[in-house]
């Protein structure tokens, strides 16, 4: 009995404690994060980058909120990143409802969530913010390195 008690506290414990960013008392779990700077990546380079540093330190702060050991109610807090984010929710919700007639919901969804795994976002200067995306894992190098001997390998790259 005892035993189960502590295993029911250690998973209430754990979800409490990864509840870091909340907005309109919905956790946001990573996926949600990675739908965020997805959409806020793709809007980037539809405007020509006109927008990258106020998108860049939304992510940075998104992220730092995320990775910190503190809880925040996005709905409490006004900050111009904050608005950028929870507009940012506004439109994903909407796109769910289907107020984009001809977008395809589930692929959006999917491609934003794709993107948002990859993007980066850093501060180069004081006054310049960068937004790239990480090169995607070849999903065939591993193979090959796995399973063929160790004297057969070639370097597969192209020149």
């Amino acid at each position: 009995m005892k035993k189960l008690i502590l295993i029911i506290a250690a998973l209430f414990f754990a979800s409490v404690a990864e509840a870091k960013i909340t907005y309109n008392n919905s956790v946001m779990e990573t996926g949600h994060l990675n739908t965020i700077k997805g959409l806020l990546y793709d809007t980037t380079r539809l405007q020509n980058n006109s927008k990258e540093n106020e998108v860049s330190k939304a992510i940075i702060w998104l992220t730092d909120c995320h990775n910190s050991a503190d809880t925040f109610k996005l709905e409490q807090i006004n900050t111009s990143e904050a608005i950028l984010i929870k507009n940012t929710i506004t439109t994903i919700y909407d796109v769910l409802q289907g107020k984009f007639p001809g977008m395809p919901i589930e692929e959006a969804i999917t491609h934003w969530t794709e993107i948002g795994t990859r993007v980066h976002a850093w501060n180069s200067t004081s006054a310049v913010w960068k937004l790239e995306l990480r090169r995607t894992q070849s999903k065939t190098q591993n193979l090959v390195f796995r399973h063929a001997p160790s004297n057969t390998i070639v370097n597969l790259s192209p020149r």
